[in-house]
């Protein structure tokens, strides 16, 4: 059995790497379930572990954060809409979800959902 250290996967191959390079220098919307969390130019964007960093460019000054790698993702660059899928089907689409022992409660605003980035004027 071989486990992978993420230093050891290149960034190229991130799911979601062709959707972050269309984003890069626009200004973006990331929104969950019709409620937006980050607005702001993308400027800067890089994996960390498991997770992507990204630099947004706002108003004010510059802002940094971080979403999980993606398990999936659609993008629509000709619309200014990229899809980046963290839905549980997405990991189990043969067996049920009720085989696992889900949470009570979500722990963290993108489990089992969908983000949607978008730019502001397509």
């Amino acid at each position: 059995m071989t486990i992978l250290s993420p230093h050891s996967v290149p960034i190229d191959s991130i799911i979601g790497e062709e959707c972050l390079q269309d984003m890069l220098q626009k200004d973006i919307v990331f929104s969950v379930n019709d409620r937006i969390i980050k607005t702001g130019r993308v400027l800067l964007h890089r994996q960390a572990h498991f997770y992507i960093n990204i630099t947004l460019g706002t108003s004010r000054n510059y802002e940094c954060f971080e979403i999980p790698i993606p398990l999936s993702t659609e993008c629509y660059p000709e619309d200014g809409l990229w899809y980046f899928d963290y839905r549980l089907k997405c990991v189990c689409k043969d067996q049920p979800l009720e085989s696992f022992l889900l949470p009570k409660t979500a722990p963290s605003l993108l489990f089992d959902s969908i983000l949607e980035i978008s730019t502001k004027n397509p």
